[in-house]
């Protein structure tokens, strides 16, 4: 320990070695005399007195940590109760005077500062004395070289309460947003300070919004609209020391808000829409379809413009306008009373922000329809605005009403070309139709904008006697002012009608007999034949003196020869054309045919030996005699000069000719026509039956000899034959 002389204490110390040398020692006569030097709970206490007081330095051997705090003890008067001596060492980190049983009360020791009143000593534990809140240093026990100092130190702690230095009162415009200014204060020991505001002062006042900053920052900021003054009341309070009770102090601010005139807020709706953008100066664009001449279309636009004002009923509210110079703009009457806020009408309740309730504005809105004028298309830009009674002005609101052309006429329709990127409900039908549109017409009409009505009568579709009457993609066929009733029935078309009848009647029966004259449903020969069974059977009982039986057979009809003969040449070469011809090899055999016919002929149509006619006549009824189909050959016609009465010869009946075993004659429609042929009445001479029949069965030998047969009589029947299918034809 070294005590330090005024000599020592006076002395400037430097190093030139190290610019940031600082010293250890201070001039206590000095620094004890001025507050930053002090620490702040030694403000206005100490009293040095530099022969009484005593400064003295001490430092660790080696320069080494103490293992623990250090003790120094030293004495003092316990009578004087004003004062005590206390023991000050000098930072020079903080370069302040600090009590020195404090450095240790950090690291949480206790019993750093003791009086003992009886034995008049006062101990004190010393720690670190470089430590302080910017300084952390390595070690926590005394190290370092440390000037002390102990003298007088009053009890009594000096402190009075902060001072505000900055105005109590300010003002601002109405609706200037938020004032903005830093509060000041001074105290007198520097103690720093924390502001606040007395939520619990209540002022009748104007509504705003107050906040201030724990440095002093005060904001003010009124509601919208509102003017008038404004209390608030400040809070400066010490910040809190240890032994040092802290002081508030109360500041009464009074802002004034001066009132300004408020400019109406103009508004357009349409349906509850809001027709205008964020901007509200931005044009409003409404389309409309031209007003044509001639047509009944509604063509007309209705919206709801107005304003409100801030300023309260006290003011007056004018809407102003432009009118349009191709449409006109009606009204219905202007509306200052609130409004009911609905969806349909003015959406205040949800479209609109209002600065207050909707009583304590002031309104003014009209409903407006907008007619163009006749054929007009194009821009017609009117612009409406509200003036109050201190001519402030609202936002002047541009309302483009864009009347659209619509030239197609008859229902055409606006088409635009391929490729294009607008629409038909687009603006350019303003600028020019023909530029970026075309007409498409509807049926029936044609023309660049479809006035053209096609003539559908041009064609002459109506036939005689009505005229055409040409209607919209139509036409109507009537009967000519002349003749009104040319769609009635006269006489003559009666009889064409009687006429055309017959003449279908006569078609169809021509048709049917020629129909049933190819299937075989109808021969004349057989209407013949019946006719002759009723003759004999009427001229059995009453033939005439010196003619025979066979008389009755000699009856010959030539329209029935001929066709008989045409038929049979027919079917003949039909036959022929199916057999195998003379000199080629037999076919093969067919499969067996079907069963006989119950009437045919009992007997093997093709057999190994030709049959003698006594066998035929032996295995026939005794009335009749069936001729074996295809196993007998039949004589040819006589010859036609011969006398068509002359009875057949008993030497023409000749022998049936044998056919070939293992032949076969398919049954047609030809071999079936024959077997259904009746000679019963006798075969005239002119026939071909029984030469046709005597070719076929004949074809393949190498004689072409007639060989006559003889017919055989039947009985006269007294019934007529109604069958046809039971007819066949018999041979003696």
């Amino acid at each position: 320990m070294t005590v330090l002389t005024t000599s020592d204490m006076t002395t400037a110390y430097a190093s030139a070695a190290s610019s940031s040398f600082t010293s250890y020692i201070t001039d206590p006569s000095v620094t004890t005399a001025a507050s930053q030097y002090l620490e702040r709970i030694l403000y206005n206490r100490v009293s040095y007195n530099s022969g009484t007081d005593t400064s003295f330095t001490l430092t660790s051997v080696g320069d080494l940590e103490m293992p623990g705090p250090l003790t120094v003890n030293y004495p003092y008067d316990p009578a004087d109760v004003s004062s005590t001596w206390q023991l000050l060492h000098w930072n020079p980190v903080s370069q302040i005077w600090q009590l020195s049983h404090e450095s240790c009360e950090e690291l949480g020791i206790t019993n750093t500062y003791v009086e003992d009143s009886g034995a008049g000593t006062i101990t004190v534990k010393v720690c670190n004395t470089r430590g302080n809140s910017t300084h952390n240093s390595s070690y926590e026990y005394f190290r370092e070289e440390t000037q002390f100092l102990l003298t007088d130190v009053s009890d009594t702690i000096p402190n009075t309460a902060p001072t505000l230095t900055s105005s109590l009162t300010n003002s601002m415009d109405e609706d200037a947003g938020t004032l903005v200014y830093q509060l000041e204060s001074s105290d007198a020991e520097g103690d720093t300070v924390t502001y606040s505001l007395d939520s619990s002062a209540v002022f009748s006042q104007m509504a705003a919004t107050v906040e201030i900053s724990s440095s002093g920052l005060f904001l003010f900021t009124p509601n919208p609209d509102a003017h008038g003054d404004h209390k608030s009341v400040v809070l400066i309070t010490e910040d809190p020391i240890a032994g040092i009770t802290s002081l508030t102090t109360t500041a009464t601010l009074t802002i004034t808000v001066n009132e300004i005139n408020d400019a109406p807020v103009a508004f357009a709706f349409m349906n509850g829409v809001d027709l205008l953008a964020a901007d509200p100066t931005e044009p409003v664009e409404v389309l409309l379809e031209e007003k044509r001449s001639g047509t009944t279309d509604s063509t007309s636009y209705t919206f709801t413009f107005g304003a409100y004002d801030q300023d309260g009923s006290s003011d007056t509210l004018t809407i102003q306008m432009s009118s349009g110079l191709n449409g006109t703009l009606s009204d219905i009457g202007n509306s200052t009373s609130a409004p009911t806020c609905s969806s349909t009408g003015i959406p205040c309740a949800t479209s609109m922000v209002l600065p207050h309730s909707v009583g304590q504005l002031k309104w003014i809105y009209v409903t407006y329809t907008y007619v163009p004028s006749t054929d007009y298309w194009g821009i017609d830009p009117i612009q409406l605005y509200v003036e109050d009674a201190n001519g402030t002005l609202s936002s002047v609101i541009t309302m483009n009403f864009t009347v659209m052309a619509r030239p197609c006429e008859n229902e055409g329709t606006c088409t635009v070309p391929v490729n294009a990127t607008y629409g038909c409900n687009n603006m350019n039908r303003a600028l020019s139709f023909d530029y970026f549109y075309y007409c498409t017409c509807a049926s029936g009409y044609e023309g660049t904008y479809c006035e053209v009505d096609i003539d559908e009568c041009a064609a002459t579709p109506c036939v005689w006697p009505y005229e055409c009457v040409d209607g919209a993609n139509s036409y109507t066929c009537k009967c000519p002012d002349s003749n009104p009733d040319c769609d009635g029935i006269e006489g003559w078309m009666i009889g064409i009608f009687v006429v055309c009848g017959i003449l279908l009647l006569l078609l169809l029966l021509i048709l049917w007999y020629l129909f049933a004259l190819r299937r075989g449903r109808l021969m004349w020969r057989n209407l013949f034949k019946k006719n002759r069974y009723r003759r004999d059977s009427m001229d059995s009982g009453r033939e005439s003196p010196g003619k025979t039986k066979n008389d009755n057979f000699n009856f010959e009809n030539k329209g029935y020869i001929a066709e008989k003969e045409d038929e049979d040449g027919f079917n003949s070469l039909i036959d022929r054309m199916m057999s195998p011809a003379p000199g080629q090899n037999t076919p093969p055999p067919p499969p067996p045919p079907p069963a006989a016919h119950p009437e045919e002929n009992p007997f093997t149509l093709f057999g190994a030996a030709a049959m003698s006619s006594a066998a035929i006549a032996a295995a026939a009824p005794s009335s009749t005699i069936m001729a074996p189909r295809a196993s007998i050959a039949q004589p040819s016609a006589p010859p036609l000069d011969e006398p068509e009465d002359s009875p057949p010869s008993p030497d023409s009946v000749v022998s049936p000719t044998p056919r070939p075993t293992g032949m076969y004659m398919p049954r047609t429609k030809s071999s079936a026509s024959l077997r259904k042929t009746s000679i019963s009445g006798g075969l005239s001479r002119k026939g071909s039956t029984s030469s046709w029949l005597n070719s076929l069965l004949n074809s393949d030998t190498e004689t072409d000899t007639p060989r006559p047969i003889t017919p055989v009589e039947h009985p006269a029947v007294e019934e007529e034959d109604t069958d046809e299918d039971d007819d066949h034809l018999f041979f003696a």
